[in-house]
C-alpha cells in the first residue's frame, strides 16, 4: 500500500514538472508586466473586445468594449472597482481574487503545488483521440480536475465542480497554443457553465510591456 502511494506521488511530481517545463512556468513567473488583447464571444452572438493590463504584484485592469457599452475592472493591489462611463462600484474581495487568478491558466495549479495541497493523480483518460493525465485538487466546497496532454504536457481542459446545492460544473478547454518567447499560451479558450458558452480569442500578448501605474488608479 505504501509503495502504491509513493508511486502516485512520484507520478504527480513528474507530471507537474514536465507540465510546468512545457508551459514555460519559470518565464511566466519572472515577468513583471503584460498586456493582452482579444475578443469574447458569448453564445456565438454577443462580441466584446478587451484589453488586459497586468503589473506585479497584484495589479490588473480589464477594459471591455461592445457596441452598446464600455466598462472596466480595476485592481490596484489592495482594492478593486467596477467602472462604467458614469459610475464606479467597489468590487467584492471574492471578485478581486477571481480577477487576479484569471490572468494565467496555470495559477490555481501552480498555487496548489506551492501550497502543498493534496493533488491526486486519477490515471490517464481518453478525450476524443487524445490521452490525458487526470489530476484533481479537492477542497471542502469544490473539486478541480486538470487534463494534461500526455505528449505535449500542456493543459487541455479543466472541469471545476462546485459542490454546493445545486452542484455547478464549469468546463474549460484550452486550444491553439502559441509560443511567446518560451511561454506557451492558448489563443482560444472555450468555457461552458451555468451562464452558457463563452469563447475567448486572444490576439496578442506582450510580456514586460510598458504599463503605467496610472491605469490602476482608484476612480474619482
Amino acid at each position: 500500500m505504501l509503495g502504491s502511494v509513493l508511486t502516485l506521488f512520484q507520478d504527480v511530481e513528474d507530471i507537474l514538472t514536465k507540465h510546468f517545463s512545457a508551459s514555460g512556468q519559470d518565464l511566466l513567473t519572472s515577468f513583471r508586466t503584460a498586456e493582452l488583447t482579444g475578443k469574447m464571444l458569448r453564445e456565438n452572438q454577443v462580441e466584446f473586445s478587451f484589453n488586459t493590463y497586468l503589473k506585479k504584484p497584484g495589479k490588473i485592469r480589464v477594459d471591455i468594449k461592445s457596441e452598446a457599452s464600455t466598462f472596466s475592472q480595476i485592481v490596484n493591489g489592495k482594492s478593486g472597482w467596477y467602472v462604467t462611463s458614469d459610475d464606479a462600484d467597489k468590487l467584492p474581495r471574492s471578485e478581486v481574487e477571481n480577477l487576479l487568478s484569471q490572468w494565467s491558466i496555470d495559477v490555481p495549479l501552480w498555487n496548489a503545488k506551492n501550497d502543498k495541497s493534496q493533488i491526486e493523480f486519477s490515471g490517464k483518460k481518453t478525450i476524443n483521440d487524445g490521452r490525458y493525465f487526470h489530476l484533481m485538487v479537492s477542497t471542502t466546497n469544490s473539486r478541480m480536475n486538470y487534463f494534461i496532454n500526455e505528449k505535449t504536457h500542456l493543459l487541455f481542459r479543466t472541469i471545476e465542480e462546485q459542490l454546493g446545492s445545486p452542484k455547478v460544473i464549469i468546463e474549460t478547454t484550452y486550444l491553439n497554443y502559441r509560443d511567446f518567447g518560451g511561454i506557451k499560451i492558448p489563443m482560444l479558450i472555450q468555457s461552458i457553465g451555468p451562464n452558457g458558452k463563452l469563447q475567448i480569442f486572444l490576439d496578442d500578448i506582450v510580456y514586460d510591456a510598458a504599463v503605467s501605474d496610472a491605469l490602476f488608479t482608484k476612480p474619482e
